[in-house]
This record gives C-alpha cells, sequence and structure tokens, in this order.
C-alpha cells in the first residue's frame, strides 16, 4: 500500500488544499498522512488556530469530502526553521511514507536537496490556487467565503468565533 505525505499549515484548510488531497488520491495512493506543519503556533495573525483546533476543522472537511478515517491520517508538524533539515525532522515524526506531495517549489528544493532513500516527491498542479492568507483576510473583513472552503469549514470557523480571534490579534 501506498502511503503519500501531504504537509500543510491549513491556517484555514480550503478548497486549495482538498483538491490537492483528492489529486493524490487519483495518483493511485492508499493512505494519505496529512501534516498540520508549523504546529507548535497558535495565536497569531499568520498562524491563527492551534494544532488541535486544524485537526478538527481538516477531519470534519475530509468526512464532508466522502473520505473516511482509513484513508488518512492528521498528525502534528513542528517547524523546526532550518530547511536543510526540515525533512529528516519529518521523517523522524511521521509514520512511514514513500512519496510526499507539494505545489510548492520551496518544499520540493528541499526533499530534494535532503535525497531520502525511498522518498520521492512529486508536485502538485494547483487547481484552485487559495491562500489561507486570502481566506483569513476575507475573514477579518467579515466577507462571505463559502466559494473558498468546504461548509463544514465555514461553519467550524463560525461556530469556533475564529472571526474575533483574527480581530483581536
Amino acid at each position: 500500500m501506498t502511503t503519500a505525505l501531504y504537509v500543510g499549515r491549513f491556517q484555514p484548510f480550503h478548497n486549495g488544499h482538498a483538491d490537492a488531497i483528492r489529486q493524490i488520491f487519483e495518483t493511485g495512493v492508499k493512505k494519505v498522512l496529512i501534516g498540520i506543519g508549523t504546529a507548535e503556533e497558535n495565536f497569531t495573525p499568520q498562524n491563527p488556530l492551534t494544532a488541535g483546533e486544524r485537526f478538527e476543522m481538516i477531519e470534519n472537511a475530509l468526512q464532508e469530502l466522502g473520505y473516511t478515517p482509513s484513508q488518512y491520517a492528521i498528525l502534528p508538524v513542528r517547524n523546526i526553521h532550518h530547511y536543510a533539515l526540515w525533512p529528516h525532522h519529518v521523517v523522524q515524526l511521521c509514520p512511514p511514507f514513500s512519496v510526499i506531495f507539494s505545489g510548492s517549489s520551496v518544499v520540493e528544493e528541499i526533499w530534494t536537496y535532503a535525497n531520502i532513500p525511498n522518498i520521492s516527491f512529486q508536485k502538485i498542479a494547483l487547481q484552485q490556487p487559495i491562500s489561507a492568507t486570502f481566506i483569513r483576510e476575507k475573514l477579518k473583513n467579515n466577507e462571505d467565503i463559502s466559494q473558498f472552503v468546504p461548509k463544514s469549514v465555514k461553519d467550524w470557523l463560525s461556530v469556533h468565533h475564529i472571526l474575533e480571534r483574527l480581530q483581536n490579534i
């Protein structure tokens, strides 16, 4: 069984992330490890959500999108702020995987540089180039984000008063 890794900050999870996960499964991957990147940062303008909150939000979205828990695992991934060592750090934190997917050229470069045996890199063609920064700005301005996030994410953000948090931090 092929297991892949997909890491993001998910601040918040949006339709671009959902599309990336769909693309990963379309390659024949059986299980996706979803790494909550920069898991240690929260309550800042760039990282307003805790790792636990992101876990819950991602899980709700994946269930809404029709994925079952047997198809994924959600894991916190702390940042070490050293790109050359980061891939080795991630390998030690996560269960075994054979491929990492990302739409980021930086992530591609650092995984290629790391040259870790038995782990390949595959670039995702971002079909929906949405950024979480854009969504956070829309939230702060009290604008509708329905077309950019799964319904469960919009509902979760509302129930957990994330608009108020973004305005206060």
